[in-house]
């Protein structure tokens, strides 16, 4: 079995959490308010940026969703990576 690298970056993202549940609440937080003017940014893009803008934004999304929903590995995935 394969660990994806968002199944680690979950892992990580859960350690992180338990060690400081504020600090990590204000970190997200704060990237929250930086997806959000990611996303804007879009709107006010040239025509020629767009697409490439609409990805960012759609990544940058994805990561702040991946972050707000951390979870250790399962123990065969920590098998997979060596813990």
């Amino acid at each position: 079995m394969s660990v994806k690298s968002t199944d680690y970056m979950k892992h990580a993202a859960f350690y992180l959490r338990a060690a400081d549940a504020k600090a990590y609440e204000q970190f997200l937080e704060a990237f929250d308010l930086y997806a959000t003017e990611i996303t804007v940014a879009v709107t006010d893009a040239p025509p020629g940026d767009i697409l490439n803008m609409q990805g960012r934004a759609k990544q940058t999304l994805e990561l702040l969703k991946l972050l707000r929903e951390p979870k250790p590995l399962s123990p065969p995935q920590q098998k997979a990576a060596g813990q």
